[in-house]
């Protein structure tokens, strides 16, 4: 919008032009100091949208200056600012031909761009309309004189066409029912004037009927004789818009008069919706469930807040009304604010993630979408906040599971590759340990003992990849602790203490004995080494109940009743960089060569593979907290499973091995030819079934790979026992993922032998399932 600015006091102009540039930057203001200037400037190119003019000017009035645009015709919007401040002033200006007017009170520029934009909105609506006519309904019965007015108007104001009644009864009939009932949209007139003689009711007593018993919301204008002053005020308290007086030249005056009449009335009606408009902005700003603030730009003043804002953020409403949008925000992040603020585009909404801060200094995450407003009359920045800690955090959880799960998974495919190769590299070692002696005897021994080392290892990475087969059984976990207590002390040191808290009946857990041994000893290994100086280690035991709003917040939680099993320590604590990454393999804040990184992965995965889950809690230099939660079953504790098998032996027995890796099938086959079996040696689960059909005699026993392309140990053996009653199997793998575990991929209760094993482990098993084959008279395994 192009303004034309008549101001001749520089601090008044100053003071102006400042506040409309800041509140709408992309405004074109031009100051002059005279009428005569001013006048100058309107007749030249490019036009102006609309004349600011102050009141008293050096050559003139703003009155003038106004008067003489609409003498011109120019479609300039017009807005005259005083500094006298009484009504006579402002009615003198909108008889003038003002849009509105505005008082120099103390904060007027606020609401000065509005009402500019408003100002302007109508002319540029007058000009819209200037094709169509305002239509004036005129009650007079003197037809001398409404002869007169058709023809002035039709010489001077063609614009203006009448329509004529010669009473108030006529003047009812003519006026829809909707349109008396207020509904301006019903009314085909745009203007009613009425002559005060009118016969019948009084001109006065129709003011009343039409403006307070009917709600008639078109403006209307009194025409009165000589000395009927009185009745023109008395018809301006009832609501007339204006009056005329039949004096000569009284119809020079009469289009100006019934313009002004009709666009005072639109203003009316436009500041009431403005109001209403506000209103509705303030009922829902106010009960909004989200902090809301509204704050100027320039400075970041807040000038107004809800009372979610109050609640949310700690502060009372007039602490709030002396702060700043900056000091809602931690300091770090103040510049950033700043150079937002002075540099973006808030005209359409924009939602920005940022961290705001409470009274009590807490920080939290906050989602805000910032756009332009106008509150309490000014320009501002509207500003919604929406705290996303949880949720963030709940995304980050997420992310993190997502993580360890492909950790997992890539670190169970490597398992299972080296696992073929410790198995290879153990069984040589052994064989050549049994055939040779001296010299060479001390590098197979040095060459053995690596690969255990590195068979340990694979363990754990098949652990927290929960792929390793777990022996399962009703546990109690405060016994497993009170055994375990035992020998902590000769574990992590005589500089730390031990202390025990064991929730009488805690309850007992499905898990394997072994594996939450691992997870004690893991965790209470881990907490040494945060204690170099020496300090406290607690375990302890409870009974938990895991409810819905817990499970919302901790995403790998499952609701229900758990054991806890806590290991705390006094030691320097977790930060929480340390924390995202505590459970992933090969992560350790130790120095080089001095650990694996799989201590707590490892804690993770047995954990997680007995159907429970474990979170870390702590801060620098507080110590830290691991909770293992298990899932509470009922049932009696079992017994230690039995013992060591008897020593091995060889046999005569029949194996089919079935073996896609040829190192481990290569070590298979001449170990159990070496302990006297007769062996079957197949690459797949497809040539093992045509090697079976081949052999015409028995088959005793089936030595099979999990997983084989084309058909796993599975399937193979249940095609083989079909046709071969009674055969045995004994199922090896690398790893044991869920497929194969909890898919159904190796059938419950089978002989499995994890990779790596040694040729002892090996005849060890084929020994025990033949010999359990044979107690069971399971049958001779004959071929069809």
């Amino acid at each position: 919008m192009r303004i034309l600015y008549t101001e001749d006091n520089p601090t008044d102009a100053d003071l102006t032009v400042r506040a409309l540039e800041r509140a709408r930057p992309g405004w074109s203001i031009e100051l002059v100091q005279t009428v005569e200037a001013a006048q100058a400037r309107l007749l030249l190119t490019p036009a102006v949208d609309l004349l600011l003019a102050d009141l008293r000017l050096p050559d003139g009035t703003g009155l003038e200056l106004v008067s003489w645009i609409r003498a011109q015709g120019l479609p300039v919007a017009a807005v005259v600012v005083t500094g006298v401040g009484d009504e006579e002033s402002a009615v003198a200006a909108l008889k003038a031909g003002a849009d509105d007017y505005l008082v120099k009170r103390a904060g007027y520029l606020g609401p000065l761009p509005a009402l500019l934009e408003a100002a302007h909105g109508r002319e540029r609506e007058r000009m819209r309309r200037a094709d169509r006519p305002v239509r004036i309904l005129y009650a007079e019965h003197a037809s001398d004189d409404v002869e007169l007015t058709r023809r002035h108007l039709a010489r001077h104001a063609p614009h203006l066409r009448i329509e004529t009644v010669g009473s108030v009864p006529e003047l009812m009939d003519r006026l829809p029912p909707a349109c008396l009932a207020g509904d301006m949209r019903a009314c085909p007139y745009d203007v009613l004037l009425m002559d005060y003689r009118l016969p019948g009711p009084s001109a006065l007593d129709a003011l009343k009927d039409l403006l307070h018993v009917r709600h008639l919301s078109i403006p209307i204008l009194l025409v009165t004789g000589h000395g009927d002053e009185e009745v023109a005020v008395e018809a301006l308290k009832l609501g007339a818009a204006d009056y005329l007086v039949k004096r000569p030249g009284y119809l020079n005056r009469l289009p100006a008069a019934v313009e002004n009449a009709f666009h005072r009335v639109e203003l009316a009606r436009g500041r009431a919706a403005l109001q209403a408009s506000e209103e509705r902005y303030r009922t829902l700003f106010e009960t909004s469930p989200l902090p809301s603030f509204a704050f100027e730009r320039r400075s970041a003043a807040i000038l107004a807040v809800n009372e979610a804002a109050i609640r949310h953020y700690g502060y009372g409403r007039d602490e709030l009304a002396t702060m700043t949008a900056y000091d809602l925000r931690p300091a770090e992040d103040v510049d950033s604010l700043q150079a937002r603020l002075s540099s973006g585009d808030f005209s359409e909404p924009r939602t920005i993630l940022t961290r705001h801060r409470k009274k009590d200094g807490s920080v939290f995450d906050a989602e805000v979408t910032v756009r332009e407003a106008q509150v309490l009359g000014q320009a501002a920045l509207l500003s919604v906040a929406r705290d996303v800690t949880e949720q963030r955090a709940l995304a980050e959880q997420l992310r993190q599971a997502q993580k360890m799960e492909a950790v997992g998974r890539l670190a169970g495919g490597v398992a299972h590759d080296f696992n073929n190769l410790l198995t290879v590299i153990m069984g040589a070692c052994a064989e050549g340990l049994d055939e040779e002696g001296g010299a060479a005897r001390e590098p197979l021994e040095t060459i053995l003992a690596a690969a255990q080392r590195a068979a340990g290892l694979t363990r754990q990475l098949l652990t927290f990849a929960r792929r390793q087969v777990l022996q399962p059984r009703v546990l109690e976990p405060n016994l497993v602790v009170r055994d375990l207590v035992k020998m902590l002390p000769r574990l992590l040191g005589e500089d730390v203490r031990v202390e025990t808290r064991l929730a009488s009946g805690a309850g007992r857990v499905l898990a394997d004995a072994g594996q939450l041994e691992q997870v004690i000893l893991n965790l209470a290994v881990n907490a040494r080494d945060a204690m170099p100086s020496g300090g406290t280690l607690t375990i302890e035991t409870a009974s938990v109940e895991i409810d819905e709003p817990y499970r919302e917040r901790h995403p790998d939680a499952r609701a229900g009743p758990h054991v806890m099993l806590a290991v705390s320590d006094t030691g320097i604590g977790l930060t929480p960089e340390v924390r995202r990454h505590l459970f992933e393999p090969f992560f350790t804040t130790k120095e080089p060569g001095t650990g694996t990184g799989l201590g707590l992965a490892t804690v993770f995965g047995i954990v997680q593979q007995s159907g429970g889950f474990v979170h870390a809690y702590g801060e620098p230099g507080q110590g830290a907290t691991f909770k293992v939660y298990l899932p509470r079953i009922d049932g009696e504790a079992e017994a230690s499973p039995p013992g060591e098998a008897p020593p091995v032996r060889g046999g005569t027995e029949t194996v089919l091995v079935a073996e896609d890796d040829r190192g481990v099938r290569s070590l298979v086959v001449s170990t159990l030819a070496a302990k006297g079996y007769a062996v079957i040696e197949a690459e797949n689960g497809s040539e093992a079934l045509a090697a079976a059909e081949r052999h015409s005699g028995r088959i005793d026993l089936l030595v099979a790979d999990v997983v084989m392309p084309a058909m796993g140990g599975r399937e193979l053996a249940d095609r083989l026992k079909a046709r071969r009653r009674g055969i045995g199997v004994v199922y090896m793998s690398g790893y044991t993922d869920d497929a194969v575990h909890r898919r159904g991929a190796i059938e419950p209760g089978a002989a499995f032998l994890q990779k790596p094993f040694t040729p002892t482990a090996l005849a060890a098993k084929v020994r025990e399932v033949l010999d359990a084959k044979g107690r069971g008279g399971a049958g001779d395994g004959e071929g069809p």
